[in-house]
């Protein structure tokens, strides 16, 4: 890791962070039977479960913050996969709506133990206030970023 005064320690200490999240949810989804969900469906199905009943995938791009074809494709994977279904939204018949399978809120709650699971180590080691000072830095960061409004999923 680059010293504190490096101009990319912040953007390295980021990196292992999101690191120290990843690796204990991908082996929490292996060992529950599911290794095939890929690295930004993970991503996904956790904004998919706070989303339930349903979302455009419109609604997954903002969620997500990546472009229409890279959720185009995601989406596609996640349903072959079985964690995602596609339906027609009751009000629209033109609109198709996401929503999670069994099999993907399977997954979600796997996600979500796990993540919780983090934080509270986390919070064992640095203190449940220094945490959650850390979140409220990262929320405000999230959402002063040039190009960028609040994320939707702010958990402020």
């Amino acid at each position: 890791m680059p010293p504190a005064r490096d101009s990319q320690a912040l953007s390295w200490l980021l990196r292992r962070a999101v690191r120290r999240y990843r690796s204990p949810v991908s082996e929490a989804l292996e060992a529950g039977g599911f290794g095939d969900l890929p690295q930004q469906g993970i991503w996904a199905v956790s904004a998919l479960a706070q989303a339930e009943p349903g979302v455009s995938g419109r609604d997954l791009v903002t969620r997500m913050g990546i472009s229409k074809q890279a959720v185009s494709q995601l989406v596609e994977t996640l349903v072959t996969l079985g964690y995602v279904a596609r339906d027609a939204a009751a009000e629209d018949r033109r609109r198709t709506l996401l929503h999670l399978t069994a099999r993907g809120r399977h997954a979600a709650r796997i996600i979500d133990a796990t993540a919780a699971e983090m934080e509270e180590a986390m919070a064992s080691t640095i203190g449940r206030q220094r945490l959650q000072e850390l979140h409220r830095a990262l929320v405000d960061l999230d959402e002063a970023s040039v190009g960028y409004g609040p994320d939707p999923m702010s958990l402020r």
